[in-house]
């Protein structure tokens, strides 16, 4: 072992100013690990900056800027992300928001040049799914959820933990969907988060389904990490005011030294945080609003398909309610495999019924002109 080396003066001026620096985030008399932590509910602004790397190469290829908007409450949460950088989707709106069951969430994007302008009663879409995590595949989301859900609620299957996967395509609610998850708190409740590591088990989720990975990672790996880097304190609670994010995954050329390599990163940076008990605050819903529900909370329900029917003023079922319930019977029945030549006949014939009701007010006009005729 070689003996430690005497500090240069420039390590020492660092060293004075990170100190200087967490003094100036947290006030002096704040305890670390304050277990006070917001109960009754806060509301967060914050920017999210994410990257994506490739092996080999320091720079990212790729990156963008969100504001971030988190509110809870003691029974729910929502989370708001806009998109700021880049320009080629700035403006687009990610409104997502637990619900009875599940989470709903709500995509609205600006216009595109050259497009039609979009009606003013145009009525959105929210779609549902059988998730309490907002989606990871929603930069900014996940990592805002960790660092202010407190305490975060994490789903198992069985009695082991679900992995951050997509929630979108369905992959987050397989069966198939396992990892193994560690745990760090910055409080001796257990409320706030410090540290979080996911195991990928050594399998990996594809389009075909999960498939067992090659050795090396074939017995496992970290694929995620969350890690709050500095502690504030607001009306006398420990808030996370900058945290990260880290997704590894296996390298192309794996070796004893590096396996794995960050392929995502975000980082989070606290703006301002106030108290609060309403959520909704930014949403992209209007007061007495209407939205589509696509629900795909519903086992039996094919993956392509969903329960659809109108919500109004964010209120939701839960999907165990038996109107729920039959929409969902109807709605399988409706997308259940068919042979083709059954299928076929069935397309024939509602379209010929269709093209009947479409053509009735015709008929029925001409017939009237004709009888009109021979009168004169």
């Amino acid at each position: 072992m070689q003996p430690p080396t005497p500090p240069t003066l420039r390590t020492m001026f660092r060293g004075i100013v990170f100190r200087l620096m967490l003094l100036a985030v947290i006030p002096c008399g704040a305890a670390a690990g304050q277990d006070s932590d917001y109960r009754d509910g806060i509301e967060v602004d914050a920017v999210v900056t994410s990257e994506m790397f490739v092996p080999g190469v320091a720079a990212p290829s790729f990156s963008s800027v969100s504001a971030v908007r988190f509110s809870r409450n003691a029974h729910d949460w929502q989370v708001r992300v806009e998109q700021l950088v880049p320009p080629e989707g700035r403006g687009t709106v990610y409104d997502c928001r637990r619900i009875p069951d599940g989470i709903r969430l709500i995509i609205s994007a600006p216009p595109q040049p050259g497009a039609p302008a979009v009606r003013p009663d145009t009525v959105p879409a929210a779609e549902v799914y059988a998730a309490a995590i907002p989606p990871p595949e929603i930069p900014g989301a996940l990592i805002a959820w960790l660092a202010y859900m407190h305490p975060p609620q994490f789903e198992t299957n069985g009695t082991t933990p679900r992995r951050f996967l997509a929630v979108r395509d369905r992959t987050y609610e397989s069966k198939d969907n396992k990892g193994r998850l560690a745990l760090e708190w910055a409080n001796s409740s257990k409320t706030i988060l410090r540290a979080a590591t996911m195991d990928n088990l050594g399998v990996a989720a594809t389009p075909d389904g999960f498939k067992r990975l090659p050795a090396p990672f074939s017995a496992g790996f970290t694929e995620f990490a969350f890690e709050v880097r500095l502690l504030t304190n607001s009306m006398g609670a420990d808030v996370p005011a900058a945290c990260v994010v880290r997704l590894f995954a296996p390298h192309p050329n794996p070796s004893a030294v590096e396996a794995t390599y960050v392929n995502w990163q975000e980082t989070l940076v606290l703006k301002s945080i106030r108290q609060a008990t309403a959520l909704g605050a930014g949403s992209a819903l209007a007061p007495q609003s209407k939205v589509i529900a696509l629900d795909h909370r519903f086992a039996g329900v094919p993956k392509e398909a969903s329960v659809n029917y109108a919500v109004t003023n964010d209120v939701w079922r839960s999907a165990t309610n038996a109107e729920l319930q039959y929409l969902a019977k109807v709605t399988a029945a409706v997308n259940r495999r068919e042979p083709q030549g059954v299928l076929h006949n069935k397309q024939l014939l509602f379209t010929g019924v269709l093209a009947v009701l479409l053509l009735a007010p015709v008929l029925k006009y001409a017939a009237g002109r004709t009888r009109q005729a021979g009168r004169g």
